[in-house]
């Protein structure tokens, strides 16, 4: 069945800031790129990762861009389509195609609602629903995410998987043949400095804990989401917030930091933490269930209710010990990208 029909990929995702959803889809297009002949990359023409583009080989099309795009440019082209099946990788999808696989990453938009923007909220809590009820087959990346969303939308067990993140090739490749580089003093934070991410509470923890007294720096690593309200970050000569950075130097300063730390009160997986074991870090995150789920035995964890938990916590980090060969382990078995793409294709065989 799989052979006989064109899938096309949705890869709007190239023309967003990079996040956790964007990197998912990215590398899960790059295995199913490299699995399967009879696919093409659709994308609108404002690409901002280009190149990832030209590795997808991407074709553009259509003269808007965004949601517009996604709703009436891309189903318009696939009207014109005989046998295909739609792959949307980054949360949303034309909700009116229904020959249509999605990759939904959590419920953020009803759980985390006051992080962001009216609109933002307005358009999920229409079209989300929509699509989980004509799309084939819905995707996430947890367990957790998985029992949230069958707990929030009618949906059979049979329409519903996981399929997990895991690390890039380029920052596993990195991770692997430099795994014994010296740490320096530096406490890491990768990711979108938006207010569910807890960026302000860190700082403050950081500022009044021993690793600040002992020289060491804070750095966070990541673009402000436009559509979510940005956090504050207090000024201190030992933080330094860097923009979004391609993998080369990403994986520059996971080499060198001794600690990553993500805080986020709501996660659908939480990337940087799995980067980070790759690359010998030791972690400290907060105590959510998708956590638990994932890295428990894997990394610290500190409760979020008081900045002297998060504080005393951090005081224990150099203590903890280093989780790399059963990071190792995990990797090479359940966690990774090749398996998810595989997975994807599977069920679109199936369909």
């Amino acid at each position: 069945m799989l052979q006989q029909r064109i899938i096309f990929v949705n890869a709007r995702f190239l023309t967003q800031p990079l996040t956790g959803v964007q990197r998912y889809a990215f590398e899960i297009s790059m295995q199913l790129k490299n699995l399967c002949d009879n696919i093409v990359f659709l994308a609108p023409n404002n690409i901002i990762h280009k190149e990832w583009a030209f590795k997808l080989n991407v074709k553009t099309l259509g003269f808007t861009n965004g949601h517009l795009w996604e709703q009436t440019e891309l189903p318009l082209f696939l009207l014109k389509q005989k046998k295909f099946i739609l792959v949307s990788l980054g949360n949303t999808g034309p909700s009116f195609v229904s020959n249509q696989v999605l990759t939904l990453h959590d419920l953020a938009f009803l759980k985390n609602n006051k992080y962001q923007a009216v609109w933002f909220r307005i358009f999920y809590i229409f079209c989300i629903p929509i699509l989980i009820r004509r799309c084939k087959y819905i995707f996430t990346v947890s367990n957790f995410i998985q029992q949230e969303i069958e707990n929030t939308y009618p949906i059979s067990k049979g329409k519903i998987s996981v399929t997990y993140n895991g690390v890039g090739e380029y920052l596993l490749r990195q991770s692997r043949t430099r795994i014994n580089t010296i740490k320096d003093k530096i406490v890491l934070c990768v990711g979108s400095l938006s207010k569910r991410k807890n960026v302000d509470l860190l700082a403050k923890a950081f500022i009044a804990s021993e690793l600040c007294k002992q020289q060491y720096q804070l750095i966070y690593i990541g673009c402000k989401e436009l559509k979510h309200v940005s956090p504050s970050i207090p000024t201190h000569p030992q933080i330094k917030v860097l923009p979004n950075l391609d993998d080369l130097y990403l994986s520059k300063w996971y080499l060198k930091s001794e600690f990553v730390v993500n805080l986020s009160s709501y996660e659908g997986f939480g990337i940087p933490i799995f980067e980070a074991l790759a690359f010998n870090c030791k972690v400290l995150c907060s105590d959510i269930p998708v956590f638990r789920e994932l890295y428990e035995g894997l990394v610290s964890f500190t409760s979020l209710h008081s900045i002297d938990y998060v504080v005393a916590s951090l005081n224990k980090l150099p203590m903890g010990e280093v989780k790399f060969q059963q990071f190792k382990d995990e990797i090479q078995t359940k966690y990774n990208y090749l398996a998810s793409a595989k997975s994807i294709l599977k069920t679109i065989s199936e369909l």
